[in-house]
Parts: structure tokens; sequence; C-alpha cells
């Protein structure tokens, strides 16, 4: 049996449905006006309504006898406050142990007054005012043909907004309007953003489809000139291109970027044949209506990393525009997330918003934007566009049009293989992507290399920067899209690099393209599983770990720096290791057994830290995979062994 607390909950949930349609028949039928008007869920079939009160059957009422005897002395006592006046209990006779017993059943409710006594004061008040303002509609207007429709939408506007609607449609009804502009019609107190959110409303107290008005200008798109040869002959710097316009530029475009924020568009640096584009006032069909511009041989999209950006980026490539994202992925999250915020431009906390399916996101921009809109996720929402330097995008930039302009020419040779054009020109290795994980402010990828059908030794490329970590840019396809783990990858590498440390290392070549060219299957990797030795020395820990460390003086026993190794189980602990000394910081560890051996250390794979860091703390069981152990960068005397990948068995 409901309680009196749920029974008003349905009588509001049905006066919420009804009041509009049930106040408009009632002020039609009151001047006599039917006005073909649809019955519907608020005509007179809406009120008096009986509401069941979810009876006990007998079987359970003699049970439960008790219970329900507290139920109806509840009912009686709330029926003693708000019985009457078009509020009516009605009761059922039941026959219980063998004597009669009224039960509460059916909760009548007269009408919309009656449920909005019991529906609270603001209920009350609501119904006032939209009587108050069906009587104004009806009495200045013929009725309009979804009269219900407009009182709810009406029925929070501050009174003064409902006069002004009143005094617009009057006006349209009394005065041609033909090829005014919504900011030339006459209304005082009306400004034109008032109107252009309201015209559906004014044409149908007007009688009218739409308002004569003089169709919206075109869209219009504010762009910036970056070529320094452009400016040097006192070109113009800025422009702006209504939509239609047959407009020539100064020059052809070979970049073209699309900018989230005026700002950055207005100040990016100089670019030959560059322009950059102001992408905030407008949308994909906007951008595909230019011809210069999704014709670009490197065309960008560069906005805010949230989940607002992702959206923002799959709508331009569902319209046409075949932008690849530049700066809008895990690595530059992490790197900038110090200047990340929680908060929006007006001070109002931010949140996950709702996930919405975007087919047009490749894999690493569809993980940072489910990570974006993971209620769990408890980091930063967004890392605005602005935050980063304008420098930096100049170098991913670079390394994209770089790469744009070179790295196919061997795939563009009909008459070579990658390893034939390997040997005449610079080095390309194929691998399997065995690790992409993190490190420093970029990645370090990892692989075994396949020459022919046969399998060689381990690679890591390499960058020449102090710590050798790999950029974004540096790693891309030319469609935009990151190494995956089992990618079967053309690496463009310059020189071998071997470090004590790190004996694979190949210095990779950033002026080309990746060139992704299949996928290793999962059930393969077993034959390239190294021994059952253990991993490197053991017997060394730090704080937190387990056999995790190898002192720098020992290195030149170790004779390589990756394996991968298969393991029946391993354990994700997340937690918060340095909580005891002031660090809130999370971090995930793999606990395994390896050849005998416990280990306990940290994990670099920057998928699985943001799938197992969005997770509550705790410990997570994963079955059979593979793991990627790699030995890192020197730090005081020692080097630390780091699980670089997890590679499950169904991945």
């Amino acid at each position: 049996m409901k309680t009196p607390d749920q029974a008003v909950a349905d009588v509001t949930a049905r006066l919420r449905r009804s009041w509009p349609r049930t106040v408009a028949d009632d002020e039609l039928r009151r001047i006599g006006h039917n006005g073909g008007h649809e019955p519907g869920d608020g005509d007179q079939s809406a009120w008096p309504h009986l509401f069941p009160l979810g009876p006990p059957g007998r079987q359970d009422l003699e049970q439960h006898f008790a219970a329900y005897q507290a139920k109806t002395l509840a009912w009686r006592k709330w029926q003693a406050t708000h019985g009457g006046d078009g509020v009516e209990l009605l009761d059922a006779t039941r026959r219980v142990h063998g004597t009669l017993q009224a039960i509460p059943t059916r909760l009548r409710v007269a009408g919309i007054d009656a449920a909005a006594r019991l529906s609270g004061r603001e209920w009350a008040a609501r119904l006032a005012r939209g009587r108050t303002r069906a009587t104004a509609l009806l009495k200045r207007f013929m009725p309009p043909p979804d009269l219900p429709r407009m009182l709810r939408e009406v029925d929070d506007w501050a009174d003064v907004d409902f006069a002004l609607l009143c005094d617009a449609a009057a006006w349209f009804r009394d005065n041609d309007a033909t090829g005014l502009t919504p900011r030339q019609v006459p209304v005082p107190g009306m400004h034109a953003k008032w109107l252009n959110t309201r015209q559906h409303l004014v044409a149908a107290l007007v009688g009218l489809d739409e308002l004569p008005l003089a169709p919206a200008h075109p869209p219009r798109v504010h762009l910036t000139y970056l070529d320094p040869e452009h400016h040097a002959a006192s070109g113009r710097r800025h422009d702006c291109i209504s939509l239609g316009d047959h407009v020539q530029l100064p020059y052809t475009p070979r970049i073209v970027i699309i900018s989230e924020n005026k700002d950055t568009a207005v100040a990016f640096p100089a670019v030959a044949g560059g322009v950059c584009v102001e992408g905030g006032g407008f949308g994909g069909a906007t951008a595909a209506a230019l011809p210069w511009l999704v014709a670009a041989p490197l065309l960008v999209y560069w906005g805010d990393i949230d989940a607002a950006g992702y959206e923002i980026l799959d709508g331009f490539r569902s319209d046409g525009v075949p932008a690849i994202s530049m700066l809008m992925d895990l690595v530059t999250f992490e790197r900038y997330e110090r200047y990340g915020t929680s908060l929006d431009r007006h001070g109002n906390p931010l949140g996950p918003g709702t996930r919405r399916d975007l087919p047009h996101l490749d894999a690493a921009e569809r993980t940072m934007y489910h990570v974006l809109t993971d209620p769990a996720w408890n980091r930063h929402w967004r890392i605005e566009q602005e935050r980063i330097p304008l420098a930096d995008a100049l170098e991913a930039l670079r390394l994209l049009q770089a790469r744009k302009a070179v790295f196919q020419l061997h795939l563009m040779n009909q008459h070579t293989t990658s390893e034939e054009w390997a040997v005449e020109n610079l080095p390309v290795k194929r691998i399997v992507c065995l690790a992409n994980s993190r490190k420093m402010s970029g990645r370090c990828i990892a692989g075994y290399e396949l020459v022919g059908e046969r399998f060689g030794g381990w690679i890591r490329p390499v960058s020449s920067r102090e710590h050798e970590e790999v950029a974004l840019e540096e790693q891309r396809y030319e469609n935009g899209e990151i190494p995956q783990l089992l990618d079967i990858i053309d690496v463009p590498l310059v020189t071998p690099r071997p470090r004590l440390h790190q004996p694979e290392n190949w210095l990779l070549n950033p002026n080309f393209y990746w060139n992704k060219v299949g996928r290793f299957e999962v059930n393969r990797l077993s034959s390239l599983v190294d021994s059952q030795d253990p991993l490197w020395i053991n017997g060394y820990h730090t704080y937190n770990g387990l056999n995790d460390e190898i002192p720098t003086n020992q290195l030149h026993t170790v004779g390589s720096s990756l394996k991968l190794i298969s393991v029946s189980t391993v354990q994700i602990h997340v937690y918060r290791p340095g909580a005891a000394f002031g660090n809130p910081k999370r971090r995930i560890q793999a606990h395994f057994n390896f050849s005998g051996v416990d280990y306990r250390l940290w994990i670099t794979d920057p998928l699985l830290e943001a799938q197992y860091l969005a997770a509550p703390d705790g410990v997570h069981t994963l079955g059979p995979c593979y793991l990627t152990v790699s030995i890192g960068e020197p730090y005081g005397e020692n080097c630390y062994k780091l699980v670089a990948a997890v590679i499950g068995a169904a991945q």
C-alpha cells in the first residue's frame, strides 16, 4: 500500500502533465469557443481522477495485518487534515481473520485546484498565473492552435516578458513586417535576441507559420592570415568571409588550423601558407562549404580538452570536414593538467555531462572523451586551449606538417617495398607495438621487429630530447591516430642509439608519419614471450614496490631493458602511495608472480591508468594476460622496473 507521500507524488505528477491543457480547456469553454480543440491528457478525462493506493491481496493482508493497520492509521490521520474540498479517501471492505476491515484503496481528487492544494503552495500560484495568462491571450488574440503548449512554455516567464510577447504579437498582427530584421521591429522594450528565441510563439499568436522577417544573414567566418611573406608584402592580417560570397584568398592555404578559441586564432604564430580560422562561431556545415578549407593539404582542429571539444570535433568530421586533432590527447592532458579547471567561466562546477555516441573520433580521442564523461573521473574536467603555449602549438603543427609532406613518399613509390626503400634512403623498421606508455611529458613506444615473416629483436624508437620521450605528434599516423597495442607499424628511424640501461633504442626521424600496416593477432603473442628467467636482478625494492629496483652499477649485467612475459593472474592496486607523506595523488600498481618471484611494479600504460583511476581505490584482479616490462630512466643510483603495457588474452 502506498503511503500518503507516495500518493501525493502521483497526484503532483498528473497535475504537472495535465494543467496546461486543463486550464486552456476551461478558458476556451468559458468564452464559448472550442476551436476544434483536440481532447488529450488534460481535457475532462484528466480530472476527477482515482489514484490507486496498491491495496494488498487477501493473503498478504492476513500475513501482515499489523503493518497494514499502521498504514491505515496513517491514512486516517492524513485524511483528517487533507480530506474534503475535492479530496476523498475511498475504502474497500475486506474480511481479515473473520472480521470486516475498511482498507483505503483509492484517493479521489476532483480537479486541478484540489490537486494543487495537495501538491504545495507554489502550485496554487502557478495555476493562478496560468489562468491569468490564458485569459489575457484569449482576450487579445484568436485562440492559437496549441494554447496548452504555449501556456507551458511561458509558465516560468517573468510578467514583463509575457507582456512583451503580447505587445510583439499585436504589433505583427497590425503591421507589415516584410523585409525587416528583428532589430528593426519597433516594439518598445524588445531587443533582437529576445525576438529571435521567441519568434515561433509570436507567429502562433498572429496565426502565421513564421514571421515575414528578412532572412538571417549568412554565417561569417573570421580568419587570420599566417603566411610571413604575405605579412611582409603589407597584406591584411585578419579577414571575414560571408558564406556564399565568391572570395579569392590572397594565397591558397596549405595549412588550415580551426581554433576553438578566438584569441588563439588571432595570435597564432607565423606559418608559411597558413590560415587560422576562428571555430567558435560556426559549425561543420559552414566549414564544409569553404572549398579552400576542406581542400587544404593539412587541416587541423585544435580545441579545449573537454567533452565539448571532442563533440565539436566529431561534428566537424560528420559534416565532411576531414580535420585531424592537435594537442587534444591524454599526453597533452597530463603535460598541462596543472593548468586544468573544474569550473566553467561563471564559476559553476563542471561535470561529466551526458556521453554521446561520437562515431568520427579515433581511438585515442574516444578514450579521452570517455574519460571526461565518466562520473567517476576525479581530476580536472577541462584544459582550455589557450593555457597551452603557442610555441608548443607551433612545434606540434610543424611535426604534423613535416610528416604530411614527406613520409608517404616511399609508400607512393610503386617500384620499391618498404624494406628496399629503407636500404636506399633511411631505416624503416616494422614492429609489433607492445608498449605505448607514459614517459615524462611524452610516451615510450616499443615493440618486436618483424623482418618478413620472422621476428627480430626489440626496438624502442626515441627522440633527441634529454630523456628521449616521444611526443604524440612524432608517432602519429597520417589519419591523425596514434599507435595502439598490437598495431603493426612501419617506423621511420635514423640510427641506433643504444644506452647502458636501454640498448634497444633507435633515434626516430620526426619528419615522417608512422604507417600502420596491420594488426597482430593476440593468439600469436605466445611466440614472442621471453624466457621464464626472473626479471633481470631481484632483491632490491622501493618503499612501495617489490623487486622493482636495479642499481645503476649493475646495469652492465642486464643485457636488455624490455621483456614480454605471460602471467596467469595480475592484481591492479589503485591507491594513494604518498598519502602518509601529504601527497594525495593516486597511482596504479601491478602485483604478480613470475617464475616463482613476486613483483610489485608501477604501471605506466596511460589507457589502463585512465580506466582504473576512474574507479574507486581498491584491488582489481585480471586473469591470464601478457605484460610488457621495461627498465625506466635512471634516477639517482637506481633504475626501476615498470609495467609498460597489460595485454589481455581477449584483446
